[in-house]
């Protein structure tokens, strides 16, 4: 496996140790959940150097408090208008997907824009798998009604009434059993503009981009880095896994360029 990574780094997080998982991480006290699912492992595909992992147990959605995933915030960079996150990711081989589940994105604000609790105080930008490994940025923002006309409408883009708004739905499709890369660039809007955009990226390669996007309404709403969220679901029993599940993780960085951090998958 060979990382290269350009200039414009703000964190970034690759050393890690099995007595102190989260050294680095600077969690915040809210927000957070683990139940013993979160660990620290060498790396499924014998490569050098230890890596994270998060066992989720067979049946245990979110929902199910023990063994569900993990969860919990980060304060590692000084809050500002526009950052790129970027990680490598490992779903052991054979996984079955179910209907989905939460990966690791960003966030801004306060620290409560998940579960279908939307507020004007935050945004969390998460990545999530879907159905047969079809991948996604999956949004707490404004609502539909707080965008440009038939914002829902738009390619690759699925609103739901309760919880985040599907955004890049299907646009890559996540594969097993071996190392991938994902990341993601976030320019906020100027409160009161439709001007803020994204930019995904799979393997480094841009996958999708949308423009004209209301991320915020007041201009105190400021990136703050990473939100690791990693379980199955959704809420209800449909969306838990059908086996013990493995995902691994590893080449965390926190950027400030608009720019894919040059990873190198393989």
């Amino acid at each position: 496996f060979t990382s290269i990574v350009l200039s414009g780094i703000l964190w970034k997080k690759n050393d890690f140790n099995a007595q102190k998982p989260l050294d680095g991480f600077y969690r915040l006290p809210k927000g957070h959940f683990d139940e013993d699912s979160l660990s620290i492992v060498k790396d499924p595909a014998g490569g050098k150097g230890n890596v994270m992992k998060i066992f989720i147990e067979k049946g245990h959605y979110v929902k199910i408090h023990s063994h569900r995933g993990a969860q919990f915030y980060t304060s590692t960079v000084t809050p500002r208008d526009s950052m790129t996150l970027s990680y490598d990711v490992y779903f052991q081989k054979g996984m079955d997907y179910v209907i989905g589940g939460k990966l690791p994105g960003m966030y801004g604000g306060a620290t409560n824009c998940t579960g279908g609790r939307h507020s004007d105080a935050c945004l969390t930008t998460r990545f999530m798998w879907r159905q047969a490994g079809e991948g996604e940025l999956y949004a707490y923002m404004p609502p539909p009604k707080d965008q440009v006309k038939n914002f829902c409408n738009s390619n690759n883009i699925i609103c739901d009434p309760v919880y985040g708004i599907s955004v890049g739905n299907g646009t890559w499709s996540f594969k097993t059993g071996r190392w991938e890369n994902i990341a993601q660039h976030i320019h906020l809007n100027k409160p009161g503009h439709k001007d803020g955009y994204a930019i995904i990226w799979y393997n480094g390669k841009k996958v999708y981009e949308i423009r004209n996007v209301n991320f915020r309404n007041h201009d105190n709403i400021k990136m703050k880095g990473l939100f690791f969220s990693v379980f199955f679901g959704g809420g209800e029993p449909m969306w838990a896994p059908t086996g013990d599940s493995n995902i691994y993780f590893k080449n965390f960085i926190v950027s400030s360029k608009e720019s894919h951090p040059a990873h190198l998958v393989g």
